[in-house]
């Protein structure tokens, strides 16, 4: 059963425990929130570079952008780690 905002009513969306979600009023951070999360990034390890063959270096993994610019460039770098298909 699917659980909704007592607020919106819009469902709740459950995020790696990395997340730090923006103060309320902040639109555009969550833009950003809004645009990874269409894209399939919900702030689970992103790995920086692939050819590592330690994934689990914690060195390795990418920063989660914070202006709308940064996130566009994010999506197209580490396409191929999206948790969801584009298509």
């Amino acid at each position: 059963m699917p659980i909704t905002c007592p607020e919106c009513g819009n469902g709740y969306i459950f995020y790696n425990h990395k997340f730090r979600p923006p103060k309320k009023n902040d639109l555009k951070a969550w833009e950003v929130v809004s645009f990874l999360h269409e894209n399939g990034f919900n702030y689970q390890h992103v790995h920086a570079d692939t050819s590592v063959k330690n994934w689990w270096n914690l060195d390795n993994y990418a920063d989660y952008p914070k202006s709308l610019s940064e996130a566009r460039e994010f999506v197209i770098k580490y396409k191929s780690q999206a948790k969801i298909s584009n298509s």
